[in-house]
């Protein structure tokens, strides 16, 4: 159970960071690259989204599966972060 905690709470930063980026760009328009934002803001969101998904079946349903399935997604998203040189937009 502590693990799928942690594993929800380590999708806080990217949650917050694709949050931004969709944020900023629907802010704006008539950019050289608009819309740009909002897709990588959206590539970020739909992994998160997975691994909420399946931490949400975990603690309603339970089993090894969803656990391990979740827990797996996260540390996958967590190194693909890590990975592509993750960090905040300004």
């Amino acid at each position: 159970m502590v693990v799928s905690v942690v594993a929800a709470v380590s999708t806080l930063p990217p949650l917050v960071a694709g949050l931004m980026l969709v944020w900023s760009d629907l802010q704006t328009s008539g950019e050289k690259f608009d819309g740009l934002g909002l897709a990588l803001g959206g590539a970020l969101l739909v992994p998160v989204a997975v691994v909420l998904l399946v931490l949400v079946l975990f603690w309603v349903r339970g089993g090894r599966v969803a656990f391990w399935t979740a827990t797996a997604a996260a540390a996958v998203l967590a190194l693909g972060l890590l990975w592509s040189g993750f960090s905040f937009p300004s």
